[in-house]
């Protein structure tokens, strides 16, 4: 993960590292090792490499021969080629509140939230059947999720004590005996 910015929770401050999208790039020589030969070919060459996925997808598998594929995606497409939803009407185009991140206070290392957001998708392939030669191949979003970890109030005011005591205070208590 990557360092995206400062933000607080409370009076918390914690750093905020989100997914890179260089993570599923299809396109990265370090990413090869992704890549399946059989892959269905969804788009052209400059969206999907030969035996790749398009962008921001990662193949989770098929539940048994003969059944489609099934791809992992951040919700709404986000991080993969505008070419992939525009084949919805009415879909929402992603935007940085469909990211993945972690927020970590720094003095402790304590995730202080999390949010995941991802989607469950489809691999449709154009067939010979009559009700499959007329659809274009295409990757189809069938679910999307949200999940959010914090902390709860208690324990949120417990790691406010600890990260906002002053550090390095040190009381010499012979001055005091006078």
């Amino acid at each position: 993960m990557d360092y995206d910015r400062m933000v607080t929770h409370g009076r918390i401050p914690s750093y905020r590292f989100v997914i890179p999208s260089t993570v599923y790039d299809p396109f990265l020589p370090e990413n090869k090792g992704f890549c399946n030969p059989k892959t269905p070919r969804y788009f052209s060459n400059d969206i999907q490499p030969e035996g790749c996925l398009p962008a921001g997808m990662f193949d989770i598998g098929r539940t048994k021969f003969g059944s489609p594929h099934i791809y992992l995606s951040g919700v709404h497409f986000y991080q993969s080629p505008p070419e992939i939803y525009q084949n919805f009407t009415g879909f929402q185009h992603p935007d940085n509140s469909d990211a993945t991140y972690i927020d970590i206070e720094p003095y402790t290392g304590v995730v202080v939230s999390a949010f995941v957001a991802s989607q469950i998708n489809v691999g449709m392939i154009s067939g010979n059947s009559y009700l499959l030669s007329e659809m274009p191949s295409m990757i189809v979003p069938v679910l999307w999720m949200n999940e959010l970890i914090s902390l709860d109030k208690e324990t949120r005011e417990d790691l406010e004590k600890v990260v906002l005591m002053p550090r390095g205070v040190s009381f010499d208590f012979n001055l005091l005996k006078c």
